[in-house]
Parts: C-alpha cells; sequence; structure tokens
C-alpha cells in the first residue's frame, strides 16, 4: 500500500509538473518585444538609413511608420527613405507581438549629383543652333547657365543654343541646386548670306516711268527690299520694278535668316505724265461765295488758300469745289488754288470783292435793300403756340391775340390759355371777330382794314402799325434754300386751311417785297442758333396776297400807342364776313 501511494505521489508530481511547463510554453507563444537598431538621420551623399530588429523568436515582422503599417515590409531590416517615427514587432503563429520602442528617423534631401551634358560644340550650316543634353538620375529640373549667368526659363534636361558661349548645368530637387557641371564652349556660326548688291539704273527715261533693279544672287531666289529703309512687303525675288523715288536697298534671305543689307541704291523716277492747268470760277450765293475748280488735265490733289482777310473762313479747302464765308464788312481777298499730280503742279490766283454779310444776305432774303421799316419793340413778345394749353393745335388766333397785346402794352400779363378760356373754351378754331372781341375786352385799340394790295398792308407798316392777317398757308410756298434762312414757310402743307400770323415790317430786297412776320407755329422748330423759325419770318408779299385773296382780304391793325392812330379806311365791323383759322 505504502508503495502505491508513493507511486500515486510520483504520478501526482509528474502531472503537475507536466502542466507547469506546459503552461511555461502558453506563456511564451507571442514574439518577445522587438528591439531597433540603426542610425537616426542619413549623411549625405547618402539618401537612406537601414533599421535592424533583434527578435530570435518571431518568424516574420511588422513595420510602422507614425503609427500606420508600412505595406510588404516583413523583414528583419528595413530602408528607411522618409524622416518618421519607426515601431517593429515580431510575428510567429500566435500573432503579432509587442512592438519596440518609437525610433525617430530624420532624412535630409541630398542635392543632385554632379550631371554631365552631351551635345555638338559647333553648329553645321545652315543649322544655326545646337542641342545640349543633360544627365543625371536624381534632379527634378535643371538650371542653365551662359557665360556664368543663369539662363532664365531654362529648366529641361535639353537645351537648344543659339548663341555662342561657355555653358554649365546642374540638377535641382528640393534640397536646391546641385554642382555644376564642367562647362563647356559652343560656337555658333553665322549662316546667314553674305552682302548683296544692286545693278540697275539710277533714273527713268520717259516714256517709262520705271526702271528695273537687279539683286546679286549667290544661288539664292528670296530676297528682302527695302525702300528708304522701310521693308517692301511682297516684294521677293531678285528683280524689282521701281516707281517711285527713294533709296532702296537688298538682301539675300536663306533658312538662316536675312543676310547683309547693300550699299544704298538712289533712285529718281521723273513723271511722264503733263502737269494739269490750274482754274476756278466764283459765284455770289447770298451768305457765301462758291469756288467752283475749272482745271483741266489729271488732277491728285487741290489746294485752296485765301488771304487778306483774317474773318473771311474757307471751307474744303482740298476738293473740287470750295466756299467763302462773308465777312462782317466788306474787303477784298485774294484766293488760290493749286493742281497737283504726278507730273507736277499749277496755282491760278484771283482778287474777290466780298459783301459785307447783311441780314438780309443771312436771312436769304437777298443782296440789296432799298427800303424796310420795322415795328418791332425792346420787350420780347413772340408766343409759339406749342405748349399753350390742352387746345395748342388750334390755338393760332389766341396766340396771335396775345401777341398783339403784349406789343400794344409790355406790361400785359395775361396768357394764351386766358384768351383761349375767354372765347370758345371747349376748343375749336377762333374766328376773326372773337380776335376784334378779346382786344376789345382788354383795351388793345384796333379796327379793320381791307387788304386789296400789298401797299395797303405796307401803308399801315409805314404808319407804326402792326397787323394780324388770316390767309390760307397752302398758298405760301416752302422754304427750299439752306435750313438756317428764315424766308417762306418752314412746315409742309398739302392741304388748304386757315392760320393767323402778324406782320409787324418788311424789307424790299433787289425788288422783291417781303413782309416780316411772327408766326406762332414754330411748335418748338430752331435754328442752329436755338432760335425758334417762327420768330422774324419772311414771306414774299405775293405769296401774303395770294393767300388772303383766297381765304380773308382784310386786316385787324392793332393802334400804336405811342404814336397818334391813323384808321383813314378803317371798316365798320358789322360788314365783315368773318373768317377763321387755326
Amino acid at each position: 500500500m505504502f508503495r502505491n501511494m508513493r507511486y500515486l505521489i510520483v504520478a501526482v508530481i509528474c502531472l503537475a509538473s507536466m502542466m507547469l511547463t506546459n503552461c511555461e510554453k502558453e506563456k511564451q507563444a507571442y514574439p518577445q518585444k522587438a528591439i531597433v537598431v540603426g542610425n537616426t538621420s542619413n549623411e549625405c551623399p547618402a539618401k537612406t538609413v537601414t533599421l535592424t530588429v533583434t527578435a530570435a523568436d518571431a518568424d516574420s515582422f511588422q513595420w510602422k511608420k507614425d503609427g500606420v503599417v508600412i505595406a510588404g515590409q516583413s523583414a528583419a531590416t528595413l530602408t528607411v527613405t522618409k524622416s518618421g517615427t519607426y515601431t517593429v514587432a515580431g510575428i510567429n503563429d500566435a500573432g503579432v507581438g509587442t512592438f519596440s520602442d518609437p525610433k525617430s528617423v530624420t532624412i535630409t534631401i541630398c542635392p543632385p549629383e554632379q550631371p554631365t551634358f552631351t551635345g555638338n560644340l559647333t553648329n553645321i550650316c545652315p543649322d544655326t543652333t545646337v542641342t545640349l543634353t543633360a544627365a543625371t538620375t536624381d534632379a527634378d529640373s535643371f538650371q542653365w547657365k551662359k557665360d556664368g549667368t543663369v539662363i532664365a526659363g531654362q529648366s529641361a534636361a535639353t537645351l537648344t543654343v543659339t548663341k555662342s558661349g561657355t555653358y554649365a548645368v546642374a540638377g535641382v530637387n528640393s534640397s536646391g541646386v546641385g554642382t555644376f557641371s564642367e562647362p563647356k564652349t559652343v560656337t555658333i556660326s553665322d549662316c546667314r548670306p553674305g552682302k548683296a548688291t544692286i545693278t540697275g539704273a539710277r533714273s527713268n527715261q520717259c516714256p517709262t516711268a520705271a526702271v528695273v533693279l537687279t539683286a546679286s544672287t549667290d544661288g539664292l531666289n528670296l530676297f528682302q527690299w527695302k525702300k528708304d529703309g522701310v521693308i517692301i512687303k511682297d516684294r521677293t525675288g531678285a528683280i524689282l520694278t521701281v516707281t517711285e523715288s527713294g533709296t532702296y536697298t537688298v538682301a539675300g534671305v536663306n533658312n538662316s535668316g536675312v543676310g547683309t543689307f547693300s550699299e544704298p541704291h538712289r533712285v529718281t523716277i521723273t513723271s511722264c505724265v503733263p502737269s494739269p492747268v490750274s482754274g476756278f470760277t466764283y459765284r455770289d450765293d447770298l451768305d457765301i461765295f462758291s469756288l467752283t475748280g475749272t482745271s483741266t488735265g489729271k488732277i491728285t490733289d487741290y489746294q485752296w488758300k485765301v488771304s487778306g482777310g483774317s474773318d473771311v473762313k474757307l471751307i474744303a479747302h482740298n476738293a473740287v469745289s470750295a466756299t467763302l464765308e462773308l465777312p462782317a464788312s466788306a474787303k477784298t481777298v485774294t484766293v488760290n488754288l493749286t493742281v497737283s499730280n504726278e507730273g507736277g503742279s499749277s496755282t491760278s490766283t484771283q482778287q474777290i470783292a466780298l459783301p459785307a454779310l447783311t441780314l438780309s444776305r443771312l436771312y436769304g432774303i437777298g443782296r440789296n435793300i432799298t427800303a424796310e421799316k420795322s415795328n418791332n419793340v425792346t420787350h420780347s413778345w413772340y408766343i409759339d403756340q406749342k405748349n399753350t394749353g390742352r387746345h395748342s393745335g388750334v390755338n393760332c388766333g389766341p396766340t396771335c391775340a396775345t401777341m398783339a397785346a403784349k406789343w400794344y402794352n409790355s406790361a400785359f400779363a395775361k396768357r394764351v390759355e386766358d384768351a383761349r378760356n375767354t372765347y370758345r373754351p371747349e376748343g375749336g378754331w377762333w374766328y376773326t371777330d372773337d380776335i376784334e372781341h378779346y382786344l376789345n375786352d382788354n383795351h388793345i385799340g384796333n379796327f379793320y382794314a381791307g387788304l386789296n394790295h400789298a401797299s395797303d398792308l405796307k401803308s399801315r407798316i409805314d404808319n407804326g402799325h402792326i397787323v394780324i392777317l388770316c390767309l390760307d398757308m397752302y398758298y405760301v410756298r416752302k422754304h427750299l434754300g439752306k435750313s438756317e434762312w428764315h424766308i417762306d414757310k418752314f412746315y409742309p402743307t398739302s392741304v388748304s386751311f386757315g392760320h393767323f400770323i402778324i406782320v409787324k415790317g418788311y424789307k424790299i430786297v433787289d425788288g422783291v417785297m417781303w413782309f416780316e412776320v411772327y408766326d406762332p407755329n414754330s411748335w418748338g422748330s430752331i435754328y442752329n442758333n436755338r432760335m425758334l423759325k417762327g420768330l422774324d419770318r419772311y414771306y414774299r408779299a405775293e405769296d401774303i396776297m395770294h393767300a388772303t385773296d383766297v381765304w380773308w382780304k382784310y386786316m385787324i391793325v392793332i393802334d400804336n400807342p405811342s404814336v397818334p392812330t391813323l384808321r383813314r379806311g378803317a371798316l365798320d365791323p358789322s360788314t365783315i364776313v368773318h373768317q377763321k383759322g387755326r
């Protein structure tokens, strides 16, 4: 029994021993904590460091950079190319062991190695360049120098050289510029053509108005010609036909560029065209004198000049016709016309007596005033019927009545609208007796008189009166002269209609009688000087007589408060057949 007990104790001890051994083996299932050895930084020219791990019980390894597993790296050594913090752990069948203590590694980027470059050191004509090529394995770009100076904008591995000099190259990376190569001298030869020559006459012989120039060839068929230092476009052959005087040069052209220009070759071209003969006429056109060239021959240029009057303006001085604006006072001027062509020029001269620019000329009435009279006053009294209320379109009667009242009495303050509201406020045409009644209501002296001849109207003007007429404007001719002239009506009328105007003066010019009127129908129409066109308008006496004959053969005569009233020939209002106007 005791022997059996001994065997049992031995068995228990053995079992316990086995269990302890297995436990210890379980404790040792994962690899031991790894240890990393190696430099913490590189020394140029070396661009890496090598880390080594010691762990005897690992089958492979797992490396980390900055806490992130480095894929594909399982060996006991690691080549480091980038700065960072590195750790490693051993791996066996049981899994990944404990990671090593972190090891910080700094990788310094080294400048590129000294490069070399290849290429021809001289060009072979007709090529005017050579190509240099740099060789290095560790550069991101390149820096080239010519004669010790950096060539801006050249960072490629190849360089096209167009100028002679000493060239070198260095590699460039993020660390900077590496060591420059050994310098090499490059020679670029000039492959352009030599100096050209010109043969040819230096002047033409009529009837030929040209000469032919020939450039030296030297086997070339392309040239560059110049006249007076300026390139002649589209002339690239060896022969040039010259039609203009000037200094000519030429240079040969090949693939390398333009060669040396020839000595200057002066050419004088004499025109074979006869020179023109100058001549001109002139005409009095009221407010201007017209000048018309009558020159003969081929003419390429006209030049007019005037002298002897600083206030005489010449218009269109380089055209076949010109004009002279009249001076403020009469004077004689000298006019020259020079005409030219390739054959030469010719000048003609005339003395012209210019009259003064009188009002009659300026207005287009005529040249010589033999009689005139105006009963205008110093204060303003013209009214444009435009904007005279809602009945403006038919307000010529109220407008003329209001103007007559203002002429008679400078203090008269009523408006055209007041007259319209007094008679026919609902609108429509005013009649001649409406004007009479409104004038009487406002104590403006007036009376009716017959109108059979222009002298009847002239007589009233001569006696200091102004006159209101009602006439058919269809029979007053339309102005057909210059837009600034003050003659005839300025508005079109294609149908007959009655209209009121005021006659306040007259002029007899070149045997023609013109009556000076205020026509209220301006409607904003103005001259260039901003003057309304109905103000101081001149209608022909014959037109006014015709227009009154067909419409109303009477006058409303306005008394002149400053002179005794002459009512000789006044008519009884009750005998008048009244007419309307708008």
